[in-house]
C-alpha cells in the first residue's frame, strides 16, 4: 500500500474478510488475512511494511463513500468514547489514560496513529475509553483532577466511578479485541487492576488484552512515546493480559 503521508485518501478495499487470530501449524500466529508473524510471542501485525511514526499524518481510512464516521460521547465536560468507522468489518476497543482533544471532529497524534494501526491490521474502527474521562494534553493536570477526585469532589468521583468506569468495561467486553497503552503515565496500579479485573471478571466475555510493547515497568506503551520508545506505523501488537 502507498505510504498514507503520500497519499492521504486510499480507496478501502472490501474484499478483505474481518482478521480472525488463529495459531498457524508452523507455530506462528496472525490474523487470518493473511498477515503473520512468526515469533515465540503472541502477535498482531498491521498490514504495511513501512515503519515510521504517524503521529502528524495526514492519513485518514475511508469507507466505500470516501468518508470516516467519526462520533465522540461527552458528559459534563469529560470524553467517555471516542469512535472511528470506515468499513463493515470487527470493531476493537482501545483503552488510554485520559483523553487528549479529539472529538467527533477532529483527530489528534494518537487518534491518528490508531486510524492507521486499526485500518491497516484489518479492523472496521475502533472505540476509544480511558482509565480517566477528563479532557487534557497534559497528564499532571489528569491526575490533579483525580487527586481532587479522591479528596472529596464527588462529581468528579461519580464522574470516574459511576459514568466512566461501566462504559470501560462494557466497550472492552463488546469489542472484538482490546487494546490497552496508557503508558507510565497511568500511575495508580491499585485503579489499573479494579478496571482490568471489571474486563475480565463478571459478565462474560473475558477479553484479553494487548498492548503495542510495554515499558520498563511492565505498562502498555503508548503510541505517542517518544525517544528509542517511539513507535512505528506498522507495530506489532503483543498479548499484555491474559484472562
Amino acid at each position: 500500500m502507498t505510504d498514507p503521508e503520500a497519499s492521504p485518501e486510499p480507496t478501502l478495499v472490501d474484499d478483505r474478510s474481518p482478521p480472525e487470530l488463529v495459531v498457524r501449524d508452523s507455530g506462528t500466529v496472525g490474523f487470518d488475512d493473511g498477515c503473520r508473524h512468526a515469533s515465540s510471542k503472541t502477535t498482531i501485525r498491521s498490514r504495511t511494511a513501512n515503519s515510521g511514526g504517524v503521529g502528524r499524518s495526514k492519513f485518514e481510512p475511508r469507507d466505500l463513500f470516501g468518508e470516516t464516521q467519526k462520533s465522540a460521547e461527552f458528559r459534563d465536560g469529560h470524553r467517555l468514547t471516542l469512535s472511528r468507522r470506515w468499513a463493515d468489518r470487527q470493531v476493537a476497543a482501545v483503552i488510554g489514560c485520559n483523553p487528549s482533544l479529539a472529538d467527533a471532529i477532529q483527530d489528534d497524534p494518537t487518534s491518528r496513529w490508531w486510524n492507521w494501526w486499526f485500518y491497516q491490521a484489518g479492523f472496521g474502527g475502533y472505540d476509544a475509553v480511558n482509565l480517566y474521562p477528563f479532557c487534557t494534553s497534559r497528564p499532571a493536570d489528569c491526575r490533579r483532577m483525580v487527586e481532587r477526585a479522591w479528596n472529596g469532589e464527588w462529581d468528579l468521583r461519580d464522574a470516574i466511578h459511576f459514568v466512566n468506569y461501566p462504559l470501560v468495561v462494557e466497550t472492552a467486553k463488546k469489542a472484538s479485541r482490546v487494546f490497552v497503552c496508557w503508558g507510565n503515565i497511568a500511575w495508580d496500579d491499585d485503579w489499573i487492576e479494579h478496571v482490568v479485573e471489571g474486563i475480565q471478571t463478571g459478565v462474560a466475555p473475558y477479553p484479553d488484552l494487548w498492548c503495542w510493547g510495554t515499558t520498563k515497568t511492565g505498562a502498555p506503551k503508548h503510541p505517542m512515546a517518544r525517544g528509542k520508545h517511539r513507535m512505528a506505523k506498522d507495530e506489532p501488537a503483543i498479548l499484555w493480559r491474559s484472562r
